[in-house]
């Protein structure tokens, strides 16, 4: 697939009611992609200027062969306008035409085989064994079973006699394995007559490893609600940036160490460990540890990878240091210092050589001993792009004007590095 940077290659998105097309719009737009929404088939000579272009049919309550028909116009009418990667949004409740509306797409864009998940983890969806669950509770079991048939409903049984296409399942264990496993049994199982792929999944970093999976495999027409939408342009390259980014975990919070490893679980994201206990073990063995880290950080940002330094990766990690600079006949405050002094000059020495479009750092001292390395004077502060964590700009010093988002070890979800990364590399707001 060509870059989407190329403005004849666009997203073409088609929902069945304006509220599902502006949020998964919107994620689209959070990866730095012009987006906009038409309501309607359109009846234009003149494709409009946007990388991601969004049909609402309004189909969701039409007849089926009604909605058969708008779907497949919709999908002809974003052919025409340029698209070639194509998303159909379906709610997160498997309410609407679901099946009716994915088979017309195929038909009209002869592809066959797609992959299916309304799993929405952020709003309480999530897809176990086949059934969806909202907030914990069988689909069947909420107010959103109204016409469904009596009795527990997968997402086979929910698509039903709408379907012709063989409909197969992958289940959470292959999810969990990432997204090598998932393309892998995919393929295992594509017939010569393709078909529809539902997959569980029950956080963002499974939609992160399905939407990687279904590059992986070429897929060019994928189904889900807002959430794997999200993921779909960082699995397929197609995130607009001015560079990458560069994360910097000094705080050893238990907040922080789960934050570090859901990052170091995304893809397109790298993670390299300073294995602190080394920086006390005599000059040499410092500096060559610190050299390995640069040069492997240096090695990622050149190549446009957004990159996660850190001193520890778990507890354990935290025990050795202190032990050897108690050894040392260091106090552990200096124990502390000395950490983060390394880290901030891995940072300066690293973005020096490879520049960043931002930096997002936890742990208030490494903050500090960062800003200093940079010769920073201050920060203006720009916004808050989550509680508690807000995002400056340097003052003063050679990096002056660089983007840099600030966090207290404790604060903040499990998903607060990977949305900082976001942020910074795209501009656009995570949420």
């Amino acid at each position: 697939m060509r870059n989407l940077r190329d403005k004849f290659l666009k997203i073409g998105v088609i929902a069945d009611d304006l509220t599902g097309a502006n949020d998964t719009g919107v994620q689209f737009r959070k990866s730095g992609l012009t987006t906009i929404c038409l309501v309607g088939i359109p009846k234009r000579e003149t494709p409009p200027e946007a990388d991601a272009i969004v049909l609402d049919t309004e189909s969701r309550n039409k007849p089926r062969d009604e909605a058969r028909r708008l779907a497949s116009q919709a999908a002809t009418a974003l052919k025409d306008m340029g698209a070639r990667l194509f998303y159909k949004k379906i709610d997160s409740t498997m309410r609407g035409n679901i099946g009716v509306e994915i088979e017309a797409i195929m038909d009209a864009l002869g592809v066959n085989t797609t992959i299916l998940t309304p799993a929405y983890p952020a709003r309480g969806r999530v897809v176990m064994r086949g059934h969806l669950l909202v907030h914990g509770v069988p689909l069947e079991e909420t107010e959103y079973s109204t016409g469904m048939p009596a009795g527990p409903q997968s997402l086979q049984t929910l698509l039903g006699a709408s379907i012709t296409r063989p409909s197969t399942h992958v289940d959470i264990e292959t999810v969990l394995r990432g997204g090598k496993r998932i393309a892998s049994e995919i393929a295992q199982k594509i017939s010569a007559d393709g078909g529809i792929f539902t997959i569980d999944a029950s956080s963002r970093s499974d939609l992160a490893a399905i939407a990687w999976a279904a590059h992986k495999l070429g897929m060019r027409f994928i189904c889900g609600s807002a959430g794997l939408a999200e993921e779909i342009p960082y699995a397929y390259g197609l995130v607009k940036s001015v560079g990458p980014v560069l994360a910097v975990v000094g705080s050893p919070s238990p907040t922080s160490i789960k934050q570090l490893n859901e990052a170091s679980r995304t893809p397109n994201v790298a993670a390299v460990n300073l294995d602190a206990s080394k920086l006390f073990l005599g000059k040499k063995t410092s500096a060559v540890e610190a050299e390995r880290v640069t040069d492997q950080l240096a090695n990622y940002l050149k190549r446009k990878v957004d990159s996660v330094l850190s001193s520890a990766r778990s507890e354990a990690d935290l025990d050795a240091p202190l032990s050897a600079g108690l050894r040392k006949g260091l106090t552990e405050t200096e124990v502390r210092t000395r950490v983060a002094q390394s880290l901030s000059k891995i940072v300066i020495t690293v973005i020096e050589e490879s520049p960043v479009s931002g930096l997002f750092v936890t742990g208030g001292e490494t903050a500090v001993h960062i800003l200093k390395a940079l010769q920073a004077e201050g920060t203006e502060i720009i916004k808050e792009i989550s509680p508690g964590i807000p995002v400056v700009k340097l003052q003063g010093g050679k990096f002056a004007g660089l983007n840099v988002v600030t966090k207290a070890g404790g604060f903040g979800d499990d998903y607060s590095i990977v949305d900082a990364i976001r942020y910074l590399r795209t501009g656009s707001d995570p949420n």
